[in-house]
């Protein structure tokens, strides 16, 4: 009779016990509940013709990058631009037998909104006139322009000229300080000047760090040593 005793409560303190566990099943294999993070901004997308779209990740911990678009909507939730969102959603699988053909088979339900953050890496999304590599002030030669550069967060993309040719590169930017630059991919006119477009260039291609500073775009290197320092254009 004790053992029996024993083995019931055990069995109703397992059922009763709460769950830490990210996906929760609610309902058998037809609904769970996931931590998402939406990010700051909608970008484009293509669905049924042209449209924006959220970018989110889920899991327990966020990350510079692994952002994907999120073609539905969350019901419950309600999206504001700059900030960036943490909540729990239930997915729930709908009966294809009531589901148009042209709509989406899950339905997305927020049932516990974590946070929401402003996203401080809006704050380097501007146009930017270089102003010194390695330390040094630059002289622009009278056959450059002035080398620029323009970082967009939203669609992580860099843009510019080094002087002499137009260049852009994908880029990732971290929520602590992090910033990644792809290949940079540029036009291959040729200046009487080359020396700054080419330092320039390579600096671009070294930098895993960023800080702004009374305004300033500083970027740096792995070690930290400051490459290149930037003014936004006004």
């Amino acid at each position: 009779m004790r053992t029996c005793l024993f083995f019931l409560i055990l069995l109703l303190g397992v059922a009763c016990s709460p769950t830490t566990s990210t996906d929760k099943m609610l309902s058998g294999d037809d609904a769970k509940v996931v931590r998402y993070w939406v990010n700051s901004a909608k970008v484009d997308c293509e669905g049924i013709g042209s449209q924006t779209c959220f970018q989110i990740q889920r899991g327990d911990t966020l990350r510079d990058e692994g952002w994907e678009l999120f073609y539905g909507e969350i019901e419950g939730f309600e999206f504001e631009p700059g900030q960036l969102f943490h909540l729990r959603v239930e997915e729930k699988k709908l009966d294809p037998s009531t589901v148009p053909a042209d709509a989406s088979a899950m339905k997305y339900t927020m049932v516990e909104f974590i946070s929401r953050t402003p996203d401080a890496r809006l704050k380097l999304h501007n146009i930017y006139a270089l102003e010194s590599i390695n330390g040094e002030r630059i002289s622009i030669p009278n056959d450059l322009q002035q080398p620029s550069l323009e970082v967009n967060v939203t669609e992580g993309r860099i843009m510019g000229t080094d002087g002499c040719n137009n260049f852009k590169a994908k880029t990732t930017v971290g929520i602590g300080g992090n910033i990644s630059i792809g290949p940079i991919a540029g036009t291959k006119k040729m200046c009487k000047s080359m020396k700054l477009p080419q330092a320039y260039t390579t600096a671009l291609t070294e930098v895993k760090e960023y800080a702004l500073r009374n305004g300033k775009l500083f970027l740096s290197d792995a070690n930290g040593k400051i490459l290149l320092r930037l003014r936004p254009v006004d």
